[in-house]
């Protein structure tokens, strides 16, 4: 049985052509994707597995001199000053031991996978020149993606093969959860 069947994910739609962006919501001990982490899926397994939900850079899209009076507005120019601030907290995660998962699920693919994964996203708008790094990309990416995407539950509850004690948690979705960074109450 595919681990989609088992594990009861919350889909987000396509952010990339092929590519679907799912949640488990069961932890199921035949399952290697555990509740809670996030899926990137071809076929029936994730390809890439992370826990850190993708959350939008505050600053994307702005020209250099738009980001620097960002900066300057927030922090009075000094960056290490700006823990106090969730939007500057995650201006910074790629540069805190938080962002390894994300970035370890996406260096410790196959050649295959991973082409495939950034000409989809070139597909997207992605441009290595211009953007960088491209996990830092697509994180941004998948963040502004969950914004608007449909989330779209998984029949749990129609499927009697199913072992009906295992930890389930239905509030699971788009948001953050408890100790994840960028968790709010």
């Amino acid at each position: 049985m595919c681990e989609q069947c088992v594990v009861s994910p919350v889909y987000f739609g396509e952010p990339l052509p092929g590519w679907t962006l799912a949640r488990a919501r069961l932890e199921s001990p035949v399952a290697d994707w555990r509740q809670g982490q996030w899926g990137l899926i071809r076929a029936d397994d994730p390809t890439f597995v992370w826990w850190t939900t993708p959350t939008p850079s505050p600053t994307r899209g702005m020209s250099e001199d738009e980001e620097d009076a960002w900066w300057a507005e927030r922090s009075g120019g000094h960056q290490d000053l700006a823990a106090q601030d969730p939007e500057v907290e995650r201006e910074l995660w790629a540069t805190d031991e938080r962002c390894a998962d994300f970035l370890s699920a996406f260096r410790a693919c196959s050649p295959n996978d991973g082409f495939d994964l950034v000409t989809a996203a070139a597909h997207c708008g992605y441009e290595r020149a211009r953007d960088g790094v491209f996990e830092i990309w697509f994180f941004d990416y998948l963040g502004d993606h969950l914004r608007s995407a449909p989330a779209e539950v998984d029949p749990y509850d129609e499927r009697p093969e199913l072992v009906r004690d295992l930890p389930f948690d239905a509030t699971i979705g788009r948001h953050p959860l408890p100790g994840e960074p960028f968790y709010r109450q």
